[in-house]
């Protein structure tokens, strides 16, 4: 079955869908939730697919009706949310017990998991980070390519949130 969707507010997520079309461009991206933000974000892109290996593929349309596809296994898809009266409330993604190693751009003391997105978020080069709790360290990140993950129960990781405010 095929659907289209036109300009009004769609912030449902399509779980196991992809929806067809141009692809402008794919990053790492933490969540599907974090995926819309990203389309959100961006004044040329309309909607999204995201898969489970955290990627996010923006995209659009010269028509702005994409048609949602056959479902595929492991896909998440959705609309930007440009066009909602009010965007989402920012939630900021954390990975307990996980660290994205390598592509270290800084390190600084901080005080939390939270207090090392903060940081993250203030540094417009920063994609992720990981925060290590035996040192209170804050390890700031950079590779839009590729976000790979490993266990360790000392480190917490997690995505700036750019695209949104941050509470106090």
């Amino acid at each position: 079955m095929t659907q289209y969707f036109g300009t009004v507010c769609q912030g449902k997520l399509f779980l196991n869908t992809d929806i067809p079309g141009h692809n402008i461009d794919k990053l790492p991206a933490a969540s599907a939730e974090h995926c819309q933000a990203l389309c959100t974000d961006k004044p040329s892109y309309t909607y999204f697919s995201y898969t489970r290996n955290f990627y996010c593929y923006l995209k659009s349309t010269p028509s702005q009706e994409p048609k949602v596809q056959t479902p595929v296994q492991g896909v998440t898809s959705g609309f930007s949310l440009k066009n909602c009266p009010s965007k989402l409330v920012c939630q900021g993604k954390l990975f307990l017990n996980t660290d994205i190693p390598g592509h270290n751009i800084d390190k600084l003391p901080a005080a939390s998991a939270e207090h090392c997105q903060a940081l993250c978020t203030d540094k417009p080069s920063c994609t992720y980070f990981t925060y290590n709790s035996r040192n209170f360290q804050c390890y700031l990140k950079e590779n839009p390519s590729i976000m790979v993950t490993s266990t360790n129960v000392i480190a917490t990781s997690g995505i700036p949130v750019h695209f949104c405010q941050m509470d106090n």
